[in-house]
């Protein structure tokens, strides 16, 4: 009877690239999308924007962007996408190539993105944010960690050939730490309500075999490395009912911390993803970048700008989100 308009969206399409948004663990978030999606007979690729600052592969199609498969040097110490691909082939019996893109500016990562898209013949582009940081469009109260979020989605929106462009964000106030406000992320979605830039929501189940292979990868990390991803581990045990001071899973740096794990942390928030790189207050400047040093700057002169002219939108302090 009711059917999120995402569904609707992406079901003409056959071929698909589904990217972590803001690199690092953000794939991880994608596992069930990615399965669900190979399941129903649709053609996904996978790729994120790594930390990685070298990978040993001969296995490059463009200067910045790199294939990653369970044959690829392995890193001793932290190497997500390597991961999961040895997870996929040693625990799910899949064979998974990431595709990798350098930590750069918007100039390199866009270039990087097209290549790819072109190589691929995709048809649509899905990024999944774990957290809600993707969301803050400039003058919030606090930004989180945006860098490389917007890089992705400015990214993403300006790639010619793909019909479909998508940004998903699950994993509401984990990253309240970062300072993000899940009343101006509600806010923010609410905006895109009336610009129908906003395209539903659908929630991670525990029984469910694909949010399972997603709750697999996060177990089978967290035995293998001292730090696992705080992010997705907090949006597992939402999956699993965890509440309030869940502390499964996590790492140390959670030691001194009071979590709150809830439900809504593993709803899965849909956007037509143009519509919010409309919104994206610094996109121009942003545009420029070429390093990520240079991605830093634009957003440090961006906010000392808006404090100046005292226009940063201030949080209501009864709020508890």
């Amino acid at each position: 009877m009711f059917q999120c308009r995402f569904l609707k969206e992406i079901e003409q399409y056959n071929k698909f690239l589904v990217c972590g948004c803001g690199g690092g663990f953000d794939v991880y978030s994608s596992i069930p999308l990615v399965s669900t999606l190979r399941s129903l007979g649709k053609t996904v690729e996978v790729g994120n924007l790594t930390f990685m600052r070298q990978i040993d592969t001969k296995s490059k199609l463009h200067d910045q962007l790199y294939k990653v498969t369970s044959k690829t040097k392995e890193d001793p110490y932290y190497f997500p996408e390597r991961d999961l691909v040895e997870y996929a082939k040693n625990i799910l019996n899949e064979e998974w190539t990431i595709w990798v893109f350098a930590r750069e500016g918007y100039k390199h990562v866009s270039q990087a993105y097209q290549a790819l898209v072109d190589h691929l013949e995709t048809e649509c582009v899905i990024i999944v944010d774990g957290g809600t940081d993707s969301l803050m469009f400039g003058d919030e109260d606090r930004l989180g960690t945006p860098e490389e979020d917007i890089v992705s989605i400015l990214s993403v929106a300006d790639l010619k050939g793909p019909q479909c462009k998508v940004l998903i964000s699950v994993g509401f106030n984990v990253d309240s730490f970062h300072g993000v406000r899940g009343y101006q992320f509600l806010e923010n979605v609410s905006s895109l309500i009336k610009t129908d830039g906003y395209w539903g929501l659908f929630q991670y189940y525990k029984d469910d075999p694909n949010v399972k292979k997603y709750i697999g990868a996060l177990d089978y990390i967290t035995k293998k490395r001292e730090t696992n991803s705080i992010v997705n581990c907090s949006i597992v045990n939402s999956i699993e009912g965890g509440f309030g001071n869940d502390q499964r899973r996590m790492d140390y740096r959670t030691n001194s911390s009071v979590l709150f794990i809830n439900p809504i942390m593993s709803v899965c928030w849909c956007f037509d993803l143009l519509k919010v790189s409309e919104r994206i207050m610094y996109k121009k400047q942003l545009k420029k970048t070429v390093t990520r040093l240079d991605v830093q700057r634009v957003i440090v002169k961006w906010r000392k700008k808006l404090e100046k002219k005292k226009k940063i939108k201030k949080h209501p302090q009864k709020l508890i989100c």
